[in-house]
């Protein structure tokens, strides 16, 4: 079942990515970020409440799922942003760098050199990330690389991504803490975390802009929803299955998202954006195996 939960999880965050997207061209990006978030906990509030999914916990468990809920606020932060200025068919791909972040950390920190697989995977990724802007290559063999250096928008997806490396070790290490297992108790505090940290920056200026909020309302309800099945989804994955395997299937919607890019959004040169992000998925397939 942790295949389907993963697969599921890619699924409904490329179709809310693209529902960000279009709520940033008209609203600013920590506004969208702070209400989808808002509402993604009150779902996630009344299911818990419905199915009664409320577990007992250890002291251990708070202090995982604060941790994470910290690092999940900037990585949500950074994304946003990211989503913002830039195409989404750009940029979700290299969400693939995820897994050779968490490599990196292990052989500094853990001192786990990586085998030849693992470097193989990572020059892979490399590769697809050329790939992404081979439109570029004709203007100098560096220039699709240095195009993703100097894009803002990039660089802070590469951020968010160096955050989101961290946080599902601290998330499998709290659901574990709940009797019985409870995913969707985690998911709820988690984010109520995240929400809470992010008021601090956003309610002064929310207030002032709720009222421009109302012809979006029914989007934000869709995105409240689709952030909920995604945070269930993805959460209990991590239950099922490896942490590495599960954000493996994580990075398929990268295609999805490049695909509602070009179809929903009509953003350029999805041919080569979508070489590069299937490059960049057997790169994170080899990190994991």
């Amino acid at each position: 079942m942790w295949f389907l939960f993963a697969l599921s999880f890619a699924f409904f965050t490329s179709i809310g990515i693209l529902f960000n997207k279009k709520l940033t061209k008209i609203h600013p990006p920590l506004i969208v970020l702070y209400v989808g978030l808002v509402l993604q906990v009150l779902f996630l509030g009344i299911t818990l409440i419905t199915l009664n999914d409320i577990p007992k916990v250890t002291p251990e468990f708070y202090v995982q799922i604060i941790i994470a809920g910290c690092i999940d606020a900037l990585a949500f932060a950074a994304a946003i942003k990211a989503i913002k200025l830039s195409q989404i068919s750009l940029i979700t791909p290299l969400a693939a760098f995820n897994p050779v972040f968490t490599a990196v950390f292990a052989s500094i920190l853990l001192k786990e050199i990586p085998t030849e697989m693992k470097l193989l995977g990572i020059v892979i990724i490399v590769i697809g990330a050329y790939a992404l802007n081979f439109d570029k290559a004709d203007k100098g063999l560096l220039r699709p690389f240095k195009v993703l250096i100097t894009h803002k928008g990039a660089q802070l997806f590469f951020l968010a991504n160096l955050l989101w490396a961290i946080t599902p070790i601290f998330q499998k290490n709290a659901i574990l803490m709940t009797d019985p297992h409870s995913p969707l108790f985690a998911s709820f505090v988690g984010y109520s975390i995240s929400v809470f940290l992010l008021t601090f920056f956003v309610l002064k200026p929310l207030i002032r802009y709720i009222p421009t909020l109302k012809p979006s309302l029914k989007i934000f309800l869709i995105l409240g929803v689709l952030n909920t099945l995604s945070g269930l989804a993805g959460f209990s994955a991590f239950v099922e299955g490896n942490v590495a395997y599960v954000t493996a299937i994580f990075k398929l919607s990268s295609l999805f998202t490049i695909a509602w890019g070009g179809i929903f959004l009509r953003e350029t040169h999805i041919k080569e954006k979508l070489v590069g992000a299937s490059i960049m998925i057997v790169g994170t397939i080899l990190l994991v195996v």
